[in-house]
């Protein structure tokens, strides 16, 4: 092969790694999120092809596998973090167990069935809201979405029936305890990550998949 040949291999090999990093960059992901009403412990949303609910209150311990409560064909293993009776902090409905993910620590759902179309929906029930709630949404390995308390704070919009437990006397009434909806509209997950930036701790509850009907 003559110089000129792998010269232009080369060039045309680079041009097309800088049209891929371009076009990587500006890949948008089309998502929805939302909040339901004050003291609304799932989502309220009626559209779907299927989905599947996991409140905890069956797993007193970590790892486990859940099937979602659902005969759709969707299984997830969980793993991560502390499983916690309900109290003042965290527990959606004031009873059963929450999950409890301390500074240092991650909770991952790896799907690993998803059903018939696949899962383009998570919902949970997020209880002592703070800014280091962080939440990740990977496809394939992928990274495709994260969001975290201080997002889902805003989307409160200074409505104050979110501070407080509704289920303790509103207990905590500094922080707020609220269900966040995520609808993909383009893409499927198949992998959830939480963890807790600084202190206290991240404290979801009742994890909700499934595939919706836009």
């Amino acid at each position: 092969m003559s110089i000129f040949c792998r010269f232009s291999s080369f060039y045309l090999f680079y041009v097309l790694f800088l049209l891929s990093i371009f076009f990587l960059s500006t890949l948008s992901i089309d998502v929805t999120v939302t909040v339901e009403d004050p003291a609304i412990q799932v989502t309220s949303y009626d559209k779907w092809d299927y989905r599947g609910y996991e409140p905890f209150d069956f797993h007193p311990t970590l790892p486990f596998d859940t099937d979602f409560e659902s005969s759709k064909g969707m299984s997830a293993t969980c793993d991560g973090g502390n499983i916690t009776v309900t109290d003042g902090w965290g527990g959606a409905g004031g009873y059963g167990y929450y999950l409890s993910i301390p500074a240092g620590y991650q909770h991952t759902i790896t799907l690993t069935k998803t059903g018939a179309l696949g899962i383009n929906y998570f919902g949970v029930f997020i209880s002592s809201l703070n800014s280091g709630n962080k939440i990740e949404f990977c496809y394939k390995e992928t990274q495709i979405f994260t969001y975290d308390g201080t997002q889902i704070l805003a989307l409160l919009k200074g409505n104050t029936g979110y501070n407080g437990n509704p289920w303790k006397d509103y207990f905590n009434n500094g922080q707020q305890y609220v269900f966040v909806n995520f609808f993909f509209n383009d893409t499927l997950i198949d992998k959830i990550s939480m963890w807790q930036e600084g202190s206290p701790s991240f404290n979801p509850d009742n994890f909700v998949v499934g595939h919706f009907i836009r």
